[in-house]
Order: structure tokens, then C-alpha cells, then sequence
């Protein structure tokens, strides 16, 4: 058997090669939110991120699997919604998280494009709507994924419940989301701290957008994106016992690297070090709770329908 450090290298040279290829392609039909530039394109901040998730710098979450769940790996059924273009369980099938996995999407374009790269890989496509989910069964899955699509649901408790009836009951469900403000739109205090740290910063790596964003954006953009993020973590909690999770902060740098790391990838010797001064002001603002926590982590297993909050007034 393989060391775990081994596993760890190997498999992180598999997640690179992925990612570098299929990160941008991955969004909505109408808009595609993954064309701009986030944070955690930038090594240093994926790094911070690793930390935050699996306590390990070097070690992305989904890697992390293979050692804190190995009892569970590999999933026999795997469940991915949102797919996009099929980035998340290409990368899972590589790594051996899961055997044979089911992805759906609402968006023909994405689903065409994820057929396409799937190769000789176990993976069954379907086309769904997440706020509308009619065809999944129950105790069917394993294991089911959300990256960054729960944000994007507008019938988010419906949703929720449904996914949790989809899964066994050992099963697991994977969260990693955004669950900030809804609509980005930060708190008259969280934005006065946005705007005196970014000031903080030389010109060279101020951001030169608005640090909360229009809803007049959201509107002509994508409708959907962060429209009920507030919900999210409150909604995962009540429909799952939560057996792992870790808050991946975001407060301060998220929004000032958005769109603007084109200085920071420069990796010189002034770029590594205001980069470095944002993620700390990440942590010290976050652990004061003078901002929120934007992106979560979290690992369920669905509660029994009696014990869910308000279970009454679910469908039968």
C-alpha cells in the first residue's frame, strides 16, 4: 500500500493537471461566473485554503478524503449536482473517491462538454434542475457533492431535503460553498474594513472594483448566484448530522483579489508579502467576527425525517 505522503503527491499532480485545464469552464448557462478570477487561483491562498480544510497547507479537501474517510472510500455511487463541465468528478474518478458516479446539470452546453472530457471514466450524465429534482430515488448514492452550487438555489430547503432522501443512510454528503451574504452584499461595517485594508495595500495591488458589488450586477450577470448563500449552512445543518466541517473565512481577501491577482501571481518579493498581509487580516477579522465567514466546508450524514426541524412540513 502506498504511503499517505505518496498518495498525497500523486494525487495533487492529477488535481493540477485537472484544474489547469477545466477550472474556467465550469458556470451557468446564461452567465459564466467561473470566467473571472478568484482568490484561489493565487498558490499562496490555495495553500491558506488547504490549511483551513484539512489542516494541512499541502493538502486540498478532496484529497484529504482518501485518509480521513477511508473507511467510506471508494464510493460505490456517487452523486454530483451542478456538474458544469465535469471538472469535480473527473477529478474524484481519478483519484479513486468514487466507482461509478451520476452528474447532472441544467445546462445542455455544459452537459455536452462534460460527455466529451469524461474519456473511458464510469460516469452517467443526466440533465436536472437542482430547484426541481424529480428523478434521483431514495437511498440511492453513497456519497454526493456540492462545490459551490447550493449558493446558486433558489428552492433551497426543497432542495436540501431531497438530496438527503437521495442518499443512503451512512451515506455522505460533501459541501464546499460559499455561505456569506446573500447577493455579496457585505454589512455597512464589513465594507468600511474592506475599504481601509484594501487602502492599506500599495496602488499596486489595490483592487480597483467595488468591494460590494451591485445587485443591478447580479441582475444582468447570473440571477441566481448567491441568492440565498445566508441559508445555506443553516439549511445543510438541518437536514444533516454534520461530522466534519471547517470555515474556510474569505472575509477580507475574497473580495479584494477578486479580479485582481494579476499583480499578486507576480510572486515577487512585494507581491508574497501583501498577499500575505491580506490572509492575515483574513484571520484576525475573522476570528474577532468583525466579518463573517463566506466559504464552508461541511461533511453530513441525512438526519432521520422525525428528527429534522419542522419534519411536519415536509413533502411525504
Amino acid at each position: 500500500m502506498l504511503g499517505s505522503n505518496i498518495v498525497n503527491e500523486i494525487s495533487n499532480k492529477i488535481i493540477k493537471r485537472i484544474t489547469k485545464k477545466d477550472a474556467n469552464v465550469h458556470g451557468s448557462e446564461s452567465y459564466d461566473h467561473y470566467k473571472d478570477q478568484y482568490w484561489n487561483n493565487l498558490d499562496l491562498v490555495q495553500q491558506y485554503i488547504n490549511e483551513n480544510a484539512t489542516g494541512n497547507r499541502d493538502t486540498l479537501w478532496q484529497v484529504d478524503i482518501l485518509t480521513r474517510f477511508k473507511e467510506h472510500v471508494p464510493f460505490k455511487k456517487v452523486l454530483v449536482i451542478g456538474c458544469g463541465n465535469g471538472w469535480v468528478e473527473r477529478q474524484l474518478y481519478d483519484l479513486g473517491v468514487g466507482l461509478h458516479f451520476d452528474a447532472f446539470d441544467i445546462s445542455e452546453k455544459y452537459l455536452e462538454s462534460a460527455k466529451s472530457l469524461s474519456g473511458n471514466r464510469d460516469i452517467n450524465y443526466f440533465k436536472a434542475d437542482i430547484n426541481n429534482l424529480t428523478n434521483l430515488g431514495e437511498s440511492t448514492y453513497d456519497a454526493i457533492f456540492n462545490v459551490g452550487v447550493l449558493h446558486h438555489t433558489f428552492r433551497l430547503s426543497l432542495a436540501v431535503w431531497k438530496l438527503s432522501r437521495a442518499l443512503k443512510p451512512n451515506g455522505l454528503m460533501f459541501n464546499f460553498d460559499y455561505v456569506g451574504p446573500t447577493r455579496n452584499q457585505y454589512s455597512k461595517e464589513h465594507l468600511e474594513i474592506l475599504k481601509n485594508t484594501n487602502s492599506e495595500l500599495p496602488k499596486r495591488f489595490q483592487s480597483p472594483h467595488p468591494l460590494r458589488p451591485s445587485k443591478r450586477d447580479f441582475d444582468f450577470g447570473d440571477p441566481s448566484e448567491a441568492i440565498h448563500s445566508d441559508l445555506v449552512r443553516d439549511t445543510v445543518e438541518r437536514f444533516f448530522d454534520i461530522t466534519y466541517q471547517r470555515d474556510i473565512n474569505g472575509g477580507i481577501a475574497y473580495q479584494i483579489l477578486w479580479n485582481n491577482i494579476d499583480e499578486f501571481k507576480k510572486n515577487d518579493i512585494d507581491a508574497v508579502k501583501n498577499l500575505k498581509f491580506l490572509l492575515e487580516k483574513d484571520i484576525e477579522y475573522t476570528k474577532s467576527k468583525a466579518v463573517p465567514v463566506l466559504f464552508w466546508y461541511a461533511v453530513g450524514t441525512p438526519r432521520a425525517k422525525d428528527k429534522i426541524k419542522y419534519w411536519e412540513l415536509l413533502p411525504p
